[in-house]
C-alpha cells in the first residue's frame, strides 16, 4: 500500500512538473540549457558539454537528468548550438526530451573596450509521456482482499504523451578583453516563448514562459587565483528560483587548475561545488543539501550533479573575447 501511495504521489508531481523546465545547480556548467545567446562565447573553436543530475535520490525511482549540448563559433559574430535534455521518473515511467537547435550574434564585435552584447534564439521540439502500466491505484485494492491487479484501474491512460514545438530567446552582456581584472556579465532569457499546450490529457496545460536573469563578475586576484561571485534568478509561473554563490579557481599549473564554491539556493538548498580544469577538459560536481520549508517535509532529499566540458582550442584563441564563466 505504501509503494502504491509512493506511486501516485511521483505520479502527481510528474504531471505537474510536466509543465516545468529541468534545472541545474551548476547553471554555470550548462550554458546551452541556460541563455541561447551564451553558444559560441568562450575561448576556443569548439565546446561539448555533459550534465547529469540525480535530484532527490534517496526517494525510490526519483528524477535523473541528463543533458548533452556542443557549440562553436563561426566567424567572429556568430555562434551555433545544439543540445539535448532527457529527463526521467522510474515508478511511473515519466520521460520528457528536449531537442534544441540555437544560433546567436555578436552585436557589437570586436572593439578596443572589450564590451559584448549578444542576442540568441533556439528552436526546437518538447515531448513527454507517462507510461502506466507499472502503477497502481487506490481502485486495485480491495478491503479484506488486498491487491488485485486485474481490477481496474478506474483511470484514462490512453492520452499519456505529446510533443510540441518550442523556442527560447536571449541576451548577453559582457567585457571580454583579455587580461582584463574585472569582468562583468548579465544575461537574460525567456524560455518556453511560444508557450506550446504540453497537456497529457484532455485539459490544456501550457508550458509557462521561463524568465531567467543571471548576472556576476569574474575578479582576477593575481595570476593564478580568480574569483566569480553569481547570481541566478528564476521565474516559471508561480514558481520561483533566486540562487547567489561565489566560485574561486586556482591554476597550480597552465594545464591544471582547481575550482570550489559555495552557493545557496534561497529558502531551499546549501550547494557545495568543487571542480577542475586539464587541459581542455572541465569536470565539476555539486552536491545539494536541503534546507528551509522543504528539508522539514523531508530531510533526506538531496541532489548530486555531475557536469564535463571539453573545449577544442582554435589557432587563433588569444584573439577570442574571454566570455566569464557565468
Amino acid at each position: 500500500m505504501k509503494r502504491s501511495l509512493l506511486v501516485l504521489t511521483i505520479l502527481g508531481l510528474a504531471l505537474r512538473v510536466s509543465a516545468q523546465d529541468p534545472h541545474f545547480s551548476q547553471y554555470y556548467n550548462t550554458p546551452l540549457i541556460t541563455n541561447p545567446a551564451l553558444a559560441g562565447q568562450f575561448a576556443g573553436r569548439l565546446r561539448v558539454g555533459a550534465v547529469y543530475r540525480d535530484q532527490w535520490s534517496q526517494i525510490p525511482d526519483a528524477y535523473e537528468t541528463f543533458g548533452l549540448g556542443v557549440d562553436g563559433r563561426l566567424g567572429s559574430k556568430w555562434g551555433l548550438s545544439g543540445h539535448l535534455v532527457r529527463q526521467t521518473a522510474g515508478v511511473v515511467g515519466y520521460e520528457r526530451l528536449d531537442a534544441m537547435a540555437g544560433v546567436s550574434y555578436d552585436i557589437i564585435g570586436e572593439n578596443e573596450g572589450g564590451h559584448h552584447l549578444v542576442g540568441g534564439a533556439q528552436i526546437g521540439i518538447m515531448s513527454h509521456q507517462i507510461d502506466l502500466t507499472e502503477a497502481t491505484f487506490g481502485s486495485q485494492y480491495i478491503p479484506g482482499t488486498g491487491f488485485d491487479p486485474g481490477n481496474s484501474a478506474g483511470e484514462n491512460l490512453d492520452d499519456n504523451s505529446n510533443t510540441v514545438l518550442n523556442m527560447h530567446l536571449g541576451a548577453l552582456w559582457f567585457m571580454g578583453k583579455p587580461g582584463q581584472k574585472i569582468a562583468p556579465f548579465a544575461g537574460v532569457a525567456v524560455l518556453n516563448y511560444l508557450q506550446p499546450d504540453a497537456s497529457l490529457g484532455t485539459a490544456e496545460d501550457r508550458l509557462p514562459l521561463k524568465i531567467y536573469t543571471h548576472f556576476g563578475a569574474r575578479f582576477q586576484l593575481g595570476e593564478r587565483f580568480s574569483l566569480n561571485p553569481h547570481v541566478q534568478v528564476l521565474y516559471q509561473g508561480p514558481a520561483n528560483s533566486n540562487m547567489v554563490g561565489v566560485n574561486g579557481h586556482f591554476a597550480f599549473t597552465p594545464d591544471f587548475a582547481l575550482a570550489a564554491g559555495l552557493a545557496h539556493r534561497l529558502d531551499e538548498s546549501i550547494i557545495p561545488y568543487i571542480g577542475f580544469d586539464w587541459k581542455s577538459f572541465s569536470v565539476g560536481a555539486s552536491y545539494d543539501l536541503a534546507v528551509g520549508d522543504i528539508n522539514d517535509i523531508n530531510k533526506n532529499k538531496r541532489s548530486f550533479e555531475l557536469t564535463i566540458t571539453y573545449i577544442l582550442p582554435g589557432s587563433e584563441i588569444d584573439a577570442k573575447p574571454v566570455c566569464p564563466r557565468l
